[in-house]
């Protein structure tokens, strides 16, 4: 309760900064606990290869009991790969939901989620936690661990590489997807809609 008193606060003062200037730009940062590539794999509904096509736009969630109201970002990705997915979440485009965005001159930034471009093609690990801050349908998700579950694939003389943020070096993409499929176990701390196996098996 005290963050959202804070976000309320905040989200106020920038409120009449906006209605004097037209624009405002508001600033939320968190701290992430690290994750291993094993933790993070066991504790995601799903990890997918895929590509982004197009931003759905932006909406607010709310709280119930306050009415702080935060700004978030849909994506919409088209999967390439479903790497370990519960196979009710068999889908060809998903809907990964960010928080921050802009709209009507209002910007919140929140440095911890992971960025996206157009046509950028990307390895997700997946979540249905939204913080209590919207719903979900079956084909929206948010990506565990904020920035940590991003990588970018860059192709380069013939090989895919897998980048993550504060990684420059990166690893093949080829044993990024080994050491997944290698530490993933199965019904493992992602409670009843977590993966179910590795799609490849």
């Amino acid at each position: 309760m005290d963050y959202l008193r804070s976000i309320h606060r905040v989200m106020n003062r920038y409120r009449v900064v906006a209605r004097r200037s037209r624009s405002a730009t508001a600033i939320f940062s968190s701290v992430i606990a690290e994750m291993d590539l094993g933790t993070i794999t066991n504790a995601s509904v799903g990890v997918v290869l895929g590509r982004v096509k197009g931003v759905d736009g932006v909406g607010y969630g709310r709280r119930e009991e306050s009415d702080v109201r935060i700004l978030y970002t849909d994506y919409q990705v088209g999967v390439e790969q479903p790497i370990i997915f519960n196979p009710s979440f068999s889908f060809d485009r998903i809907t990964v939901r960010n928080l921050g965005g802009t709209d009507h001159g209002f910007t919140l930034e929140a440095p911890e989620e992971p960025s996206f471009a157009l046509d950028e093609r990307v390895l997700l690990f997946l979540s249905k936690d939204t913080g209590g801050l919207f719903s979900l349908d079956d084909q929206a998700f948010t990506v565990n661990g904020g920035f940590q579950g991003k990588y970018t694939i860059i192709g380069a003389d013939g090989v895919d590489r897998a980048y993550k943020r504060y990684d420059p070096d990166g690893l093949s993409l080829k044993q990024l997807i080994s050491e997944i499929e290698r530490s993933y176990k199965p019904n493992f701390g992602a409670g009843p809609k977590g993966p179910a196996r590795p799609a490849s098996t």
